[in-house]
């Protein structure tokens, strides 16, 4: 419902913003996920540096 309401004043969708629009919900784990890990990273990194 929401994507067709989104759609519905930009009919002339060009496909790589039509799949930026599909991909959009599958990135937001992906990038959360890479996310903590980079931090999980930093604090694995701090943690052997202190030690």
């Amino acid at each position: 419902m929401f994507c067709r309401v989104a759609a519905a004043p930009y009919p002339a969708y060009s496909p790589k913003s039509l799949l930026a629009l599909a991909l959009g919900p599958l990135k937001l784990p992906v990038l959360a996920a890479s996310t903590s890990l980079r931090r999980s990273r930093q604090a694995w990194a701090a943690r052997m540096d202190a030690g």
